[in-house]
């Protein structure tokens, strides 16, 4: 056993210690065979006969040793497949992709972790308060059979990143009262990190599975995926509007996910066959244990490992929607929404004359990031079911302190399920913990001032954002080429992200927009990309459903994305009948 593997294990073995006086002992009263390798292999011991051979005991007790064989791992070559981790405020994706994106393998999340077939994953952890950890559905079960306890789980986890003060150390930042009964020493970063090992976990199991039924001549080139290349999604932090420089915020968030995807990759190799037995004291001690290691040389990410949100959903959608309109240069206007930010990003795609498939470009002027998103409606929606149930929304009253507690965690947990069904059947009933109920109508939520301002901001983002896109000299050339055609110009609104179907984000890719004479029509795409239904039939029927929640991880585990930095500063347009101009910028098919 390597030196520095064995130091690992011993540190991790001696904060498993317990004092009694001027006396250690371990709880468990065992030592796992890799810790007596480990003290042989320190104390320069030769190893046992295999007859003296110790066998393995595990029990459920014991903090297990961390399995660090993504250490030694050789990678899978990037060109052959690579993942996207889509780390959600709400919910949770995973994708891969082969040599090109119609290569795609749907990851089915659900599936290792509950056994039900869907792609996505809850965001959530629950510590019960018998101290074991729940992740994803299981912890939205799990916390519904404790809601009578006032319980809450540790739900949109990533609002962290937008929220908590940028530099802070998150592994520091203590979790609020409640969250853990156990009194652990578990921190906000340390459930990140878990949530992620969980996540990461599921996918490759997803990804064996996958690779099972529709590619394994690539499994047996390469028969342990665990170490593929991978990219996570991250919102455009730079391009928001924040207390702290927006820049500031966006290096830190991008370095606390790397550092946390980097981590989780050991936590999933460590608990990939303990989850349903994990214990918060048990998590802590490999957290404290994973922190001790040097892990700079694991390699783990694609060459860009991380891609903005909007960036990666768009990619989803340039080769199959504009591969057919004929030579022309079209703009596309992606926008993410999701639970926690709605991000927003401009391009340009421009198809040849003589069928070669077309190319796109990022304008890179023309992304934004607003906090307007599903948590906001939730928001507003809460003091409203609250209200329709004959709860005061700020004193609870006719409840008391402790009823009122109950009643707003039970919501809490429902909130997402009651707004999609108000949208969906235009009321919902409403049924809360320890007995408030109600019935709520759409109309109450669509009447409220502070909804409407929300639709309101989003729309003017939208145009904030094709605004910037648009330099004097630009916005005279498309004002003299609309007028030529005497109709608007088509701009084409791809909707994306879990927070797609609310109304007020569905506004977003209707109306019309004048910027000094020029028109603009905003029309949404509606058709799904035509590689889905060449999938397995079940596997495209699934995809159909949930595409607009998946779109940013198919869309990031893409071989080819635009890239970011400076692509154009503005469209590029024809110049009238007549005049010849040099391009100043040169991009691949034009």
């Amino acid at each position: 056993m390597e030196k520095e593997v064995a130091r690992i294990l011993i540190e991790s073995l001696l904060q498993r210690l317990s004092r009694d006086g001027s006396h250690f002992h371990l709880p468990e009263g065992r030592l796992s065979q890799n810790e007596v390798v480990a003290l042989r292999s320190l104390a320069d011991i030769p190893e046992s006969s295999p007859q003296e051979t110790i066998e393995p005991i595990c029990t459920p007790k014991s903090a297990p040793a961390l399995d660090l064989s993504a250490l030694s791992r050789p990678n899978v070559p990037e060109d052959e497949i690579r993942l996207c981790l889509d780390f959600g405020t709400a919910m949770s994706k995973a994708w891969a992709c082969g040599s090109f994106l119609e290569n795609t393998y749907p990851l089915v999340l659900g599936r290792p972790a509950d056994g039900i077939d869907v792609l996505a994953a809850p965001s959530s952890i629950f510590i019960s308060k018998t101290g074991h950890l729940y992740f994803g559905a299981a912890a939205e079960r799990q916390h519904e059979s404790e809601i009578h306890l006032g319980r809450q789980r540790f739900d949109n986890i990533k609002r962290l990143l937008s929220e908590v003060e940028p530099r802070l150390d998150l592994d520091e930042v203590p979790l609020e009262a409640g969250i853990d009964p156990t009194d652990a020493g578990l921190t906000k970063g340390d459930l990140v990190v878990l949530y992620l090992g969980w996540l990461t976990d599921m996918a490759l199991k997803a990804l064996l599975t996958t690779m099972e039924d529709q590619a394994p001549e690539v499994l047996s080139k390469f028969p342990d995926l665990r170490s593929i290349r991978r990219r996570f999604a991250i919102p455009c932090f730079e391009h928001a509007v924040d207390d702290f420089p927006s820049s500031v915020r966006a290096k830190w968030a991008e370095n606390v996910m790397l550092s946390a995807f980097t981590r989780a990759q050991i936590i999933a190799d460590t608990f990939s066959s303990r989850w349903e037995t994990l214990t918060a004291d048990e998590a802590k001690s490999v957290l404290q244990s994973i922190r001790a290691i040097d892990l700079s040389s694991l390699d783990l990410f694609s060459n860009q490992h991380s891609v903005r949100e909007p960036v990666a959903a768009g990619a989803t959608r340039f080769r199959d929607h504009f591969a057919d309109q004929g030579a022309a240069r079209r703009l596309m206007l992606v926008v993410d929404a999701g639970a926690g930010t709605t991000d927003y990003a401009l391009f340009q795609s421009f198809t040849p004359p003589d069928g070669d498939e077309p190319s796109f470009a990022l304008i890179s002027n023309a992304v934004r990031m607003s906090r307007i998103a599903g948590n906001r409606v939730d928001a507003v929606l809460r003091p409203l079911v609250l209200r329709s149930c004959g709860v005061h929304p700020e004193s609870g009253s006719p409840w008391n302190d402790e009823e009122f507690s109950i009643i707003k965690a039970d919501l809490s947990s429902q909130i997402r399920l009651l707004k999609q069904q108000l949208f969906v059947a235009g009321s919902v009933s409403i049924s809360l913990r320890p007995g408030a109920s109600g019935v709520l109508k759409l109309d109450e939520l669509e009447n409220d001032p502070t909804y409407q301002e929300l639709g309101r901001n989003l729309l003017d983002q939208r145009d904030l954002v094709f605004r910037n896109a648009l330099t004097e000299e630009t916005l005279e050339e498309l004002r003299l080429m609309i007028g030529r055609v005497g109709r608007a110009m088509p701009i084409y609104v791809l909707l994306t992200g879990g927070s797609a179907s609310l109304p007020i984000v569905q506004g977003i890719a209707s109306g019309n927009l004048d910027i000094g004479g020029a028109r603009f029509e905003f029309r949404k795409i509606t058709d799904i990309p035509r590689w889905i239904v060449e999938l397995p039939r079940a596997l495209s029927d699934l995809t159909t459903r949930e595409f607009p929640q998946c779109a940013v991880a198919i869309g990031g585990s893409s071989p080819e994305l635009p890239k970011e930095q400076r692509d154009l500063l503005a469209p590029v347009t024809t110049p009238p009948a007549g005049i010849r101009r040099l391009e100043r910028y040169q991009v691949k098919g034009t």
